[in-house]
């Protein structure tokens, strides 16, 4: 991607988010769709942080994560893609397109909102 390409998309992530708007980089494996969300949330001062998701991953694995404490106890954690919101951070969700629907859903993802690269 030539950098005048990465200015043009960065600068219609900036444009979607002024308008309130949420954004998805969409794009073929290793064109550089992380790195563009990086330089997007650099320019607005925010941090950024990146969640690889699974096909088999379901909604509430999205929203929370379990483990396991050192007495054996089941217990919850918010998932990165929580913590990121809380902080106020950009988040990557690297694999988004594995999702299926019904998982895809909690985020509310609509086409228009889509930016391919």
């Amino acid at each position: 991607m030539s950098l005048c390409s990465i200015n043009a998309v960065v600068t219609a992530m900036l444009q979607s988010h002024s308008a309130g708007r949420d954004v998805c980089v969409v794009g073929p494996k290793g064109c550089g769709k992380s790195a563009v969300a990086r330089l997007f949330a650099a320019r607005l001062g925010y941090g950024s942080d990146l969640f690889s998701v699974y096909k088999d991953m379901s909604a509430r694995d999205l929203l929370q994560r379990r483990s396991t404490d050192s007495l054996g106890n089941t217990t919850w954690h918010p998932s990165p893609l929580v913590t990121a919101a809380l902080h106020g951070h950009a988040l990557v969700l690297d694999g988004l397109n594995r999702l299926p629907g019904e998982t895809l859903s909690i985020l509310q993802v609509r086409q228009r909102d889509c930016l391919t690269v």
